[in-house]
């Protein structure tokens, strides 16, 4: 009996040994009893199963015992455990017997994910991609002698297609490990070991800041602004096929009709979510505000988000959220849309922002949207949803004090429009009063239109004000205190412990390259940015210093050097506003022609018209410009 027979016996043996309530032995047991007489095929699936991360260690024994010389010879991938030679030396028993040695393989489970080129999930389908295309080949060659059946037709198109379906899955296989690598690269991006601890810095913060404020919770207010969608008036506001409540003390209608009754005939409903702070993060809950206005006599502007803002931040209601140590926090974040009246790179925007910054007396403020087609991120709208439910089925006339249009649907009582946009408007606030989001309650009021037109700001109007107190971009506003006392007063939080300038650095992608770390050009923007933190550890890597804010804006790259400035190289999203700053350059220039006069008009008026200085006092001028030891 050969060797070959021998360990077929041997491994028939071990597999009746087998644990058989292992959930391995139900799947084993489908190649072993179809294939038991095939000792090729047998060894080859074991050299497979040899290759598994999750072979079960019972079998590992009677695999590695009785078949481990013809495994050796049937490998066909390299093994995805690691294993370890342990050499053991007999004694002499004389002197003419020679040291043996005995290597004994021990294999042992990875303790870590593979790494290698070949998973075992790869090893094993190279293994029936490669019988596979062997069983083709038989077929092939036996369907081109022409004694071929339908049977064998079929198997040999079922083959194929099996074929394609397992070279699918390789591929699919090779992409996730290439993904699973390039994610762990990335993760080499995370800040370096040296960066002090949260708790070190808010230690620190409360140390210097001389007041039991904190950074965070206490010192931060964080919003987020949208316009919901308008309510129309006469139709339903949201259409759902479900039961809905309704009242009693109010009658049933159905509307004949759904087109709009008249223009502009509609609710208008800004919305300002408070978003909490839960484990020293921003998360998406708190309490939400609605002013709702009416479409045709009024509108929603930077104004009125400005506004409305003040109002709720000084209700008392919003007490606990917008007040820290009796005082409304010193620092407001608000996320808005990139619409005209949200955008913070727009004129009105900032008007308002400053003049929110100088009434709320603010040490910092920031105005921040998202780019172009990514306006469902900003965390307002996982709001509108519940709000939209509460509408289902809801239709809000628009006459409830009597009509005020005609038969073609224009206005003809403005007085009446004002009283049934008002009536329409405490309807929907009556619904959405009593919606629970999260916990948090809901707070919507209806608002008359302003009497009267809002005056600007008189400092963002001021060019020097402007350009050390604001730092304006595409995407982001930031409007910080400056150091001069005679300017503004002195921070309660001390944001410049953390920013330098109090103003957030700009955004740099950055990229793994030879020597570490390093800032990506415009022409090749492969890497990712950074949070805040690893951004001012890498501060020294940036590739233009000072680095404009939109320095990777692709939108704004082909007119960025447009919009620095020569003299001081600060970055200015509005040509308007670069105009501007060159005139604070001028007028400095200026100033310094004026000084230099003045020092040689002093010069020439000590000296008389034939080019002899005079000298008044020839005493003084004989005394020694130098002292003696005595000090004399």
């Amino acid at each position: 009996m050969g060797k070959q027979d021998e360990d077929w016996k041997n491994l028939r043996e071990a597999w009746n040994k087998v644990d058989k309530s292992h959930n391995s032995y139900s799947r084993l047991l489908t190649w072993w009893s179809e294939n038991k007489h095939d000792q090729k095929i047998v060894l080859e699936k074991i050299t497979a199963l040899k290759n598994q991360s999750n072979c079960p260690t019972s079998m590992q024994k009677w695999i590695f015992k009785s078949a481990t010389t013809s495994t050796k010879t049937t490998a066909t991938s390299e093994p995805a455990r690691s294993s370890q030679t342990v050499a053991t030396t007999q004694p002499q028993t004389s002197s003419t017997n020679v040291e043996q040695e005995k290597e004994i393989e021990v294999e042992e489970l990875p303790s870590k994910p593979p790494t290698s080129a070949n998973t075992p999930v790869q090893n094993r389908l190279k293994s029936e991609i490669a019988e596979l295309t062997f069983k083709i080949e038989k077929l092939q060659d036996f369907v081109s002698t022409g004694f071929q059946k339908d049977d064998q037709k079929h198997e040999l198109h079922q083959d194929r297609l099996k074929l394609k379906e397992l070279t699918q899955k390789l591929n699919r296989a090779e992409n996730l490990r290439k993904a699973q690598q390039k994610s762990r690269e990335n993760k080499k991006l995370e800040a370096p070991q040296t960066l002090p601890k949260p708790a070190t810095i808010r230690e620190r913060a409360r140390r210097s800041s001389g007041s039991d404020l904190e950074p965070g919770p206490q010192a931060v207010n964080v919003l987020s602004v949208d316009d919901k969608a308008r309510v129309p008036l006469g139709l339903p506001v949201a259409q759902k096929q479900a039961p809905i409540l309704m009242r009693y003390e109010r009658q049933i209608l159905m509307p004949d009709h759904d087109y709009l009754i008249a223009k502009g005939l509609k609710l208008i409903p800004p919305v300002i979510d408070v978003l909490c702070f839960k484990d020293w993060k921003v998360s998406y809950s708190g309490p939400t505000c609605i002013s709702i206005r009416g479409g045709a006599i009024d509108s929603s502007t930077a104004e009125t988000h400005r506004q409305d803002l003040i109002k709720y931040l000084h209700r008392d209601k919003m007490r606990d959220y917008f007040r820290s140590n009796n005082r409304i926090k010193p620092v407001l974040v608000v996320f808005s849309d990139g619409g005209p009246d949200e955008a913070p790179r727009n004129e009105k925007v900032l008007q308002a922002a400053v003049k929110s910054f100088k009434m709320l007396d603010l040490d910092s403020m920031f105005v921040c949207t998202d780019a172009p087609h990514q306006s469902a991120r900003n965390p307002v709208e996982r709001r509108m949803t519940p709000l939209s439910r509460d509408l289902c089925g809801l239709i809000i006339t628009h006459d409830v004090c009597g009509t005020h249009l005609d038969a073609r649907g224009r206005t003809i009582d403005k007085v009446l429009e004002k009283k049934n946009f008002e009536a329409a408007g405490r309807i929907l606030a009556e619904v959405w009063d009593r919606t629970v989001i999260d916990g948090f309650e809901v707070t919507a009021q209806y608002v008359p239109p302003a009497s009267t037109a809002s005056s600007e700001s008189t400092e963002a109007n001021d060019v020097l004000w402007r350009d050390r107190h604001i730092l304006q971009s595409k995407y982001c506003l930031q409007v910080v205190k400056c150091q001069d006392e005679s300017c503004c007063s002195p921070m309660i939080f001390r944001l410049r412990l953390y920013l330098e300038d109090g103003f957030l650095p700009a955004p740099v992608m950055f990229r793994h390259g030879l020597y570490g770390l390093e800032a990506c050009s415009q022409e090749n923007m492969d890497g990712r940015f950074l949070d805040i933190s690893q951004r001012l550890q890498n501060a020294s890597s940036v590739p233009v210093k000072p680095c404009p804010n939109d320095y990777y804006c692709s939108s704004v790259i082909p007119e960025l050097q447009k919009l620095i400035c020569p003299v001081c190289k600060k970055y200015f999203f509005r040509k308007a506003s670069l105009t501007k700053h060159g005139k604070i350059h001028k007028n400095l220039a200026t100033i310094f022609e004026l000084a230099e006069e003045e020092i040689e008009t002093e010069v020439v008026s000590s000296i008389d018209e034939g080019g002899v200085q005079i000298i008044e006092d020839m005493e003084a001028r004989m005394q020694p410009i130098y002292e003696d030891d005595t000090g004399n």
